[in-house]
């Protein structure tokens, strides 16, 4: 009955290349420009395949990009990263735990809006105007800079 069905095929291997960029800029319309230090040459990709990510791009920030061939697959941001806090949301002390509408929980904690927009996890001793060092894997509070800025 299913005799024509080849249930193991081989595939050969993919080259896929990552080559480090130099992020310039993003148009409204979700379009990244990266810069090749080495050539000058320039890129454009899609901010989708940064992900969330595209939330912590900035200028002249050194980015990878997997290719293959001349298709880009995926773009990733450094693992750590360095956020201005723009403003505190704080934490209630009445309460052990505060669901902001977002549905990120805080506990003991301040919710912060730090300049990529997004919403973490903080010290309370964070307040608007810290350098902090966040991780962009899990989008979590590693350090605060000291005399930074």
């Amino acid at each position: 009955m299913f005799s024509n069905i080849c249930l193991f095929q081989s595939v050969s291997g993919v080259y896929v290349q990552e080559k480090t960029f130099m992020f310039m800029c993003m148009d409204h319309d979700g379009t990244v420009v990266l810069m090749d230090p080495d050539s000058l040459d320039q890129v454009e990709v899609s901010k989708d395949l940064f992900n969330k990510d595209s939330l912590y791009l900035r200028d002249e920030m050194k980015v990878k990009v997997q290719f293959y061939g001349d298709k880009p697959l995926s773009a990733s941001v450094p693992k750590r990263v360095t956020c201005i806090v723009k403003e505190v949301i704080s934490a209630t002390t009445r309460s052990k735990k505060v669901v902001l509408d977002n549905g990120l929980a805080v506990e003991n904690y301040e919710a912060m809006r730090q300049d990529v927009q997004a919403i973490l996890k903080v010290p309370l001793h964070i307040v608007p105007g810290d350098a902090i060092v966040v991780s962009t894997e899990h989008d979590s509070y590693i350090e605060r800079l000291v005399g930074l800025i």
